[in-house]
């Protein structure tokens, strides 16, 4: 025999290493042994077993806050079918009684939001090529938030935020999505 049989054949796992009946679990078991860190063992079990669309769990007070974000929702798009989309395509908001965009005022320019509120009144009515003209991000956040009246209530129901696992990273990557989009196209406005 040569040094490298020898020393392969010396090595032997721990006696809760050998002869386990289920080969998954030994190659787990060898796998956590090898890596010192059960916790992967664990998190990894705990992967295969978990279906894909099941999603993050919540509990009831999370459930309650989807069910009355949801209602916000529907209340704004009623708010927005409500009102007459402005013609040139911004300031659809001072029919509500704000004044005009202080940006806009101050600076001769319009800001990235300048828009969005016309964007949502032309979407509620199907006008989907004028809501991107009046800013394409505000066309995005109406698909986004539309898409949440029912999610919302899905996940309510279910007790899980359904198809999203990291709540936290699917959130940055849709608002910094949308804010990127309002920012690109704020820059194409005004140059």
């Amino acid at each position: 025999m040569n040094e490298f049989q020898e020393s392969s054949s010396s090595q032997q796992l721990p006696d809760d290493h050998r002869n386990t009946a289920d080969p998954a679990e030994s190659s787990q078991s060898a796998l956590a042994a090898t890596t010192g860190n059960e916790y992967l063992t664990r998190s990894s079990q705990s992967l295969i077993k978990t279906p894909l669309s099941s999603g993050h769990p919540i509990g009831t007070g999370i459930r309650v806050l989807l069910v009355l974000w949801s209602l916000f929702l529907c209340a704004g798009f009623a708010l927005a079918a409500s009102m007459r989309p402005d013609p040139r395509g911004f300031g659809t908001h001072q029919s509500l009684g704000f004044p005009p965009c202080t940006f806009q005022v101050l600076f001769d320019i319009p800001c990235p939001s300048c828009g969005m509120t016309t964007s949502f009144s032309h979407f509620i009515r199907g006008q989907i090529a004028a809501s991107a003209r009046a800013n394409i991000a505000g066309l995005l956040l109406a698909i986004t938030c539309l898409i949440q009246i029912p999610w919302c209530w899905i996940s309510a129901l279910k007790g899980r935020l359904w198809r999203v696992h990291q709540p936290t990273n699917f959130t940055l990557i849709v608002v910094g999505g949308i804010s990127l989009v309002a920012v690109v196209n704020w820059c194409r406005q005004i140059f």
